[in-house]
């Protein structure tokens, strides 16, 4: 047994213990009285004061009873410990995981406190040199080996919590040179260094954990809480955990304006849980949805049962930049993987060729739909062109919204061709639009009609995407031509002599036909041209990519993309600072301690979506809150012990109660003797 305050006690009882024992030194003498009766008698006999200082000391029960109970109150003011398995160690190396899931709240405050408290009460009883480690995503030596309490109890309480993944090996590494060293200075005879792991055993490199010369004793928290839980009521105490393993959005190929949000959600609980999924954009809600997640399946002994989950898939319309987030509103007992968020891009800004003679109407039409680039060859230089030159990577360019002419040139990276009366001699490779011409697709034929005179288009699809918010009630088109289409194409208008606007797919390419002349009707005046124009753009255009979302997860470092060449610092505010300077274009930034949302401090600094950035939880094995198997550490023993059962416990609460009961007896006791 150890004392944590042995001084305290020790100078207590140099003052308590003599001022006891003088009050039974002490001597009454009596003064002789008379007294006119016998019933007088009982007065005058009352010890009523002391008048003399010395006696001999007898033996007294009542002086045994309280110099017991003044030694039980003095071994519980010196704070006894029972004596822990590492006290005889005279090298210790503390190693203290800060991952994601020693944030969970099933050992109070969390795990990672609970961790910080025991390793203290480590260095409390410590008699050697300790060293003290962290691991998460990586491992770093907080504090070389010292016999310094108080550097290592600084050390211990300055590890900070974060959301990164469990790997144990790093921290091994470093420690295995101690080992290593240790066992070659004394030949191998000396006691194998003891390595104490603070850690949840959740860790993803449990399959490759080695310590030569070492033996590990882990203190494993969180599988104590477990068993304290069941007992508990559900409504004060939620058990488990419920998170958001899985993000992703995407821009749909081929209309780009529409995106579509993946989530799925896991449950590491033995009991289905019902909850609310929601789904919000820019912080204000736009989804709500009612989800049962069935039960995780039973596990073995040597390997945990797989979790129950739900998969949503959530659509919108969105074509600037934004940001998702998929929260779940269930209480358990980690909230940092509660929700999982992510930066939309805004959608890119397609590039356009037009291949014309001269339409000042339909360049206009394409530059107010938001056209990044806008390339005008004339027929005679389109058919000049390889189809390859089309489709290939397109040099960075200045004249963004502007009319351009690179005729004979490798023009590359065209979203959208636009024909204005011309048919090309081959199948586009990209997305088409042709006015009063059409491309030399099978079954698809254009026939003129000279003679048709002036007329009204009758009908069009106005639940198509390329045809939304179009009306044509009041255009006029003088001698517009009908089509023939191939099967499976999608007529979109038609006139008053068959169909004279479609749509087919080619090779997955989309390729829209009129069968009119923009420069011979009334379209161009009707504000429902340019939304046609802007609905063909959104649509046909490939403006998705992979690239759509950007999110990060903790541990990662980001390579921000800045407008800012001069140095300057770029600051993110969220759950913690983060903070790098910006050279040639940009800014790597530290790697993400804690997940959440991250906001530039000055927008002007990074364009969307680099102004938001958004760091996930997303990983099941740090979101399984349930005690972790069996660790297995090569070339080494392993001990564990739980976080109920400590390097050291303190037991003067015992000795408290010790006191309370022999106070108990010595009253007894006492009222004994005053009553006879």
């Amino acid at each position: 047994m150890g004392f944590l305050t042995p001084l305290t006690a020790i100078i207590a009882a140099a003052i308590a213990v003599p001022l006891l024992v003088a009050l039974y030194f002490l001597k009454l003498r009596r003064r002789l009285i008379d007294v006119s009766s016998t019933l007088l008698w009982r007065k005058a006999i009352e010890d009523l004061e002391v008048n003399t200082p010395f006696q001999k000391l007898r033996r007294n029960l009542l002086l045994i009873l309280q110099l017991l109970i003044l030694a039980a109150l003095l071994i519980a003011l010196a704070r006894p410990t029972t004596r822990g398995v590492g006290d005889d160690a005279q090298r210790l190396v503390i190693v203290i995981d800060h991952s994601g899931s020693m944030n969970a709240t099933d050992d109070q405050p969390t795990r990672l406190d609970r961790a910080r408290q025991l390793a203290l009460q480590l260095i409390d009883d410590l008699e050697g040199a300790a060293m003290v480690v962290t691991f998460a995503e990586r491992a770093r030596v907080v504090q070389p080996f010292t016999t310094d309490r108080a550097l290592l109890r600084r050390a211990v309480n300055s590890v900070p919590p974060t959301d990164q993944r469990s790997r144990l090996a790093p921290a091994l590494e470093l420690i295995e040179p101690f080992t290593r060293r240790l066992a070659d200075e004394t030949e191998g005879e000396v006691e194998p260094l003891t390595v104490y792991v603070f850690s949840d055993a959740r860790v993803h490199d449990a399959d490759d954990l080695s310590l030569p010369g070492g033996e590990m004793r882990l203190v494993q928290l969180g599988a104590a809480s477990e068993e304290d839980n069941e007992e508990a009521d559900a409504d004060t105490a939620p058990r488990g955990n419920l998170a958001i393993v899985s993000m992703s959005a995407r821009r749909d190929h081929k209309r780009p304006q529409f995106v579509q949000v993946f989530a799925q959600v896991a449950n590491f609980h033995d009991e289905p849980v019902e909850t609310d999924i929601v789904l919000r954009v820019d912080g204000r809600e736009q989804r709500r949805e009612r989800r049962t997640i069935d039960a995780a399946l039973p596990g073995t002994p040597n390997r945990s049962g797989s979790p129950g989950s739900s998969s949503l898939t959530f659509e919108l319309e969105l074509t600037g930049s934004a940001l998702l987030e998929v929260r779940h509103e269930h209480d358990d007992q980690l909230s940092a993987d509660n929700s999982a968020a992510l930066v939309l891009a805004p959608r890119r800004d397609p590039t356009v060729m037009l291949v014309t003679k001269g339409n000042p109407f339909l360049l206009r039409a394409i530059q107010a739909a938001g056209a990044k680039r806008i390339e005008t060859v004339t027929p005679q230089q389109f058919d000049a062109l390889d189809p390859a030159d089309l489709t290939a990577t397109f040099r960075p360019d200045d004249s963004a919204g502007q009319p351009s002419t690179l005729p004979n040139a490798a023009l590359g990276g065209v979203d959208l061709i636009v024909f204005d009366g011309h048919a090309p001699q081959t199948v586009p490779p990209i997305a088409s639009l042709s006015f009063d011409a059409a491309p030399p697709i099978e079954g698809l034929e254009l026939i003129k009609q000279p003679n048709s005179g002036v007329q009204y288009l009758l009908d069009w699809r106005r639940d198509d995407p390329v045809m939304r918010y179009v009306t044509l009630d009041n255009v006029l088109v003088e001698h517009p031509g009908r089509l023939v289409l191939p099967t499976g194409a999608r007529v979109l208008a038609t006139g008053q002599s068959g169909p004279i606007m479609a749509q087919v797919v080619v090779d997955d390419v989309p390729h829209v036909v009129a069968a009119l002349s923009v420069l011979r009707s009334t379209w161009p005046m009707e504000i429902s041209f340019a939304v046609f124009v802007d609905n063909v753009i959104a649509a046909l255009a490939s403006t998705g990519s992979e690239n759509d979302a950007l999110s990060f997860a903790p541990g990662d470092a980001a390579a921000v993309q800045t407008l800012d060449d001069d140095g300057d610092d770029v600051t993110y505010r969220g759950p913690v600072d983060l903070k790098a300077d910006a050279l040639s274009g940009r800014a790597v930034m530290p790697a993400f301690q804690r997940a959440g949302v991250y906001r530039l401090d000055d927008d002007n600094l990074a364009p969307p979506p680099w102004n938001t950035m958004a760091v996930n939880l997303t990983d099941p094995l740090e979101s399984d809150l349930r005690p972790a198997p069996e660790l297995v550490v090569r070339s080494g023993a392993v001990t564990v012990v739980t976080s109920n059962d400590p390097p050291r416990r303190e037991v003067w609460r015992w000795f408290v109660l010790i006191a309370l009961g022999v106070l108990v007896i010595e009253w007894v006791v006492y009222t004994r003797r005053m009553h006879v």
